[in-house]
C-alpha cells in the first residue's frame, strides 16, 4: 500500500527521534563508563601518590628520626597518614568491578602485602631507635670513663708521684712515672681511638667499619689488662682497673647492639623496597590498562 507524502515524513520524522534517543542513551552510557572509569584512574594515581609519599618520609626519617616539623608531625607519622591513603586506595581497586578480575587479584596481593610493608618500616623505626639506644650508652660510658681516670690520677697517680718526688725516692719517682705513662699509651689513647671509630660507625654504618672498631675495641681491652698488670699490688689502682674493664664491656654490648641494628635497618629498607616495587607496578598496570578502556569509550 503506498503512503503519502505526510505519512512518509511522519515515519522519517519518527525513525530520526528513535535513532536520536537509541543515540543519547549510548551517549549517556558511554558518559558514565567514562565518568566511572575516570573514577577509578584517579584513585589509582592517588594510590601511586600515596605509594611516593611513604618512600619520601621513609627517606625523611632516616635523615630525621623522630625530629617533630612545625604541625608537631614526625616522618613517621606522615608516613603512617600516607600508608592508610595508600591501604584505602588498593582496597578500592581490589573492589571495583571497573578492575579486571586478575588484575583484582594481584590488587588483593599487594592489599596483603601491606601488613609486610608496614611491619618493615616499624622494624626499621625500631632499629633507629636501637641505634640511639646505642649511642646514649656509648655516650655515658665515655664520659663515666674518663671521669674514673681523671679522678684516679688526681686522687691516686699524681699525689704518689709528688710524694716520691719530695722524698727523693728516684725507684718510686721513675714506678710511678711508667704508672702514667702506661696508663696514657695502653689505656686513654686507644680509648680515645675506640671513640674516634664509633664516630666513623656512626656516620658510614658499614661492615667495614664495624671491623675496624673491633679491633680498636681489643687492643683498649688488652691495653686495660696490661695496665692492671702493671698497678698490681696496689688496691685503689686496681679496683679501678677493674672498672674501666666492666665499662668497657658495656661499650662493647652498645657496638654489638649498634651492629645489630643497621642490620635490621638493611633489611627493612630491602623489604619495604621489594614490597613498594610490587605495589607499584600492580597499580600502574591497573591504571594502563583503564586509561586504555577509557581511551576506547571515548573514541566510539
Amino acid at each position: 500500500m503506498s503512503m503519502t507524502i505526510g505519512k512518509k515524513i511522519g515515519v522519517g520524522f519518527a525513525s530520526v527521534v528513535a535513532l536520536l534517543a537509541i543515540m543519547g542513551v549510548i551517549t549517556l552510557f558511554s558518559m558514565r563508563s567514562v565518568d566511572q572509569t575516570t573514577r577509578v584512574v584517579g584513585i589509582s594515581g592517588t594510590a601511586l601518590k600515596a605509594m611516593n609519599q611513604c618512600a619520601v618520609e621513609r627517606r625523611d626519617f632516616a635523615i630525621r628520626g623522630q625530629a617533630a616539623d612545625a604541625q608537631g608531625k614526625t616522618a613517621a607519622d606522615r608516613w603512617q597518614a600516607a600508608f592508610e591513603e595508600l591501604g584505602n586506595g588498593l582496597r578500592s581497586l581490589q573492589d571495583n568491578p571497573l578492575v579486571p578480575e586478575e588484575l583484582r587479584a594481584s590488587v588483593a596481593d599487594a592489599v596483603k602485602g601491606l601488613t609486610d610493608y608496614s611491619g618493615a618500616f616499624r622494624s626499621g623505626v625500631q632499629a633507629w631507635q636501637n641505634r640511639e639506644d646505642a649511642f646514649a650508652v656509648w655516650k655515658e660510658v665515655g664520659g663515666s670513663f674518663t671521669e674514673m681516670i681523671q679522678k684516679m690520677t688526681d686522687t691516686e697517680i699524681n699525689p704518689a708521684w709528688q710524694k716520691a718526688i719530695d722524698a727523693k725516692d728516684a725507684a718510686e719517682i721513675e714506678r710511678w712515672a711508667q704508672i702514667n705513662v702506661a696508663l696514657s699509651q695502653e689505656v686513654v689513647q686507644p680509648f680515645l681511638l675506640l671513640r674516634i671509630n664509633g664516630v666513623y660507625l656512626i656516620a658510614t654504618r658499614t661492615d667495614e667499619q664495624y671491623q675496624v672498631f673491633q679491633t680498636a675495641l681489643e687492643k683498649v681491652t688488652a691495653g686495660i689488662a696490661a695496665w692492671n698488670k702493671r698497678v698490681k699490688g696496689n688496691a685503689e689502682l686496681e679496683r679501678v682497673a677493674s672498672q674501666l674493664d666492666e665499662q668497657i664491656g658495656i661499650y662493647a654490648q652498645a657496638g654489638a647492639d649498634f651492629y645489630q641494628a643497621v642490620l635490621a635497618d638493611r633489611e627493612a629498607t630491602s623489604q619495604m623496597a621489594s614490597t613498594a616495587s610490587g605495589i607499584v607496578r600492580t597499580v600502574s598496570t591497573v591504571a594502563e590498562h583503564l586509561a586504555e578502556d577509557l581511551a576506547a569509550v571515548i573514541a566510539r
